[in-house]
């Protein structure tokens, strides 16, 4: 049994898949099972490889997909329909309507966890340059002002006010998205009958993120902020993360992050990425894929895993647990009310992997003191034209 689970900057969250493997055989000897661990855009080539030529090209019997991918896949015949898979009153409001489809409907995917999109501040460091840190970064204006004073403040060389936690170092349509939702912009028009990435408020809020660069207040293609980056070593004092705060060096002690709303233009938005487990259809009909499936989607499991790396169990019960263990519930909880996820759109995982690669390169010439934003709007033709082709024949 092969199981495809996709790459973290966080390294625990590998270990607790081994680990969780580990337990499943002890309690299911008879099913033996290793996993792979792949990029998203190694994971996008593996499947339609797969597509192309199964014989040659097998997928995993079970596999973590982003939420957003399962409405493609399944449509391309990929995933196998899971049937009954138990109340979906175990799941939280958020997750039932975004995620699960209306009674009756078929089920090819189960919600594993999630991250629910923050700006984390170093407290012991914003003390210094802000009397109130959560009425500052409430604003994105007012994001910008506390990093130019921190900024300012700051003589370490190679400082940045805000680290980057995407893990290549570059900007993705994830970094992005709360922003162009912020700014009133989307992917998609309301219907998702266009592509909507050359709306003037999409590409604002692509150039306000992407402005965090070009103003030196975020790195671009540096160390990994998780282990080995800036945060860590006291070289930033920000940065966006799904996950629970983390604790950071400081002289003498560890200093704890504190999380606040992400940064707005006036409309509040609280983005959820969530990414799910889905059973192979080549795997329809077979014990141990099935097993392992609702094996991992129990609360115990569940509770365990998203632990282990910071992340938030899809579980309502796993998920007050987190809530109630850390002095942010009451916050978390607040954001979850009007908690906003990916569409479930068989277009849009295409229009985000291509964003990707238009957001890199902007990135890279920005890195190169080259950008001006022609290259970006240029790029974003070329995809609203492949999109909306895609949309016509889906």
């Amino acid at each position: 049994m092969k199981i495809w689970i996709l790459s973290d900057y966080d390294s625990r969250k590998h270990l607790a898949v081994k680990n969780l493997l580990a337990r499943f055989h002890a309690e299911y000897p008879e099913h033996k099972s290793d996993f792979e661990v792949l990029s998203r855009r190694s994971l996008w080539d593996a499947l339609f490889a797969h597509l192309r030529d199964p014989k040659n090209s097998p997928a995993a019997d079970l596999m973590e997909l982003p939420q957003s991918w399962i409405p493609l896949f399944s449509k391309l015949g990929l995933l196998s329909d899971l049937g009954d898979t138990g109340p979906a009153a175990r799941y939280p409001d958020f997750i039932r309507r975004g995620c699960l489809p209306a009674e009756g409907g078929s089920v090819y995917a189960m919600p594993w966890w999630v991250e629910i999109i923050c700006l984390h501040y170093r407290a012991d460091s914003l003390k210094k340059v802000s009397k109130d840190p959560e009425a500052d970064l409430a604003s994105w204006e007012g994001l910008l002002d506390v990093c130019g004073r921190l900024k300012a403040a700051c003589r370490k060389k190679d400082y940045y006010p805000l680290e980057n936690s995407n893990p290549s170092g570059a900007v993705s349509a994830a970094d992005v998205l709360p922003c162009v939702w912020s700014r009133g912009g989307d992917l998609f028009s309301e219907g998702f009958s266009r592509c909507a990435v050359t709306r003037a408020e999409t590409v604002r809020g692509m150039e306000d993120y992407l402005g965090l660069a070009a103003k030196e207040y975020m790195p671009l293609f540096e160390e990994n902020f998780h282990e080995s980056g800036f945060l860590s070593s006291g070289l930033s004092d920000l940065v966006f993360s799904g996950r629970l705060p983390i604790q950071v060096k400081a002289v003498g002690r560890g200093a704890q992050m504190r999380p606040v709303p992400y940064p707005s233009f006036g409309k509040p938005v609280s983005p959820c990425f969530v990414n799910s487990l889905a059973l192979c259809s080549g795997a329809a009909g077979q014990e141990g894929p099935a097993a392992l499936l609702k094996w991992l989607l129990d609360s115990r499991q569940s509770r365990y895993f998203s632990n282990a790396f910071g992340a938030f169990p899809c579980h309502r019960q796993p998920l007050e647990d987190a809530l109630d263990a850390t002095r942010h519930g009451a916050m978390y909880r607040k954001l979850l009310e009007n908690a906003r996820l990916r569409p479930g759109v068989t277009a849009y995982p295409t229009c985000e992997l291509l964003l990707d690669a238009a957001l890199a390169g902007a990135a890279l010439r920005s890195a190169e003191r080259d950008y001006d934003g022609e290259d970006l709007r240029r790029e974003l033709i070329k995809i609203q034209g492949e999109i909306d082709y895609l949309l016509s024949i889906y």
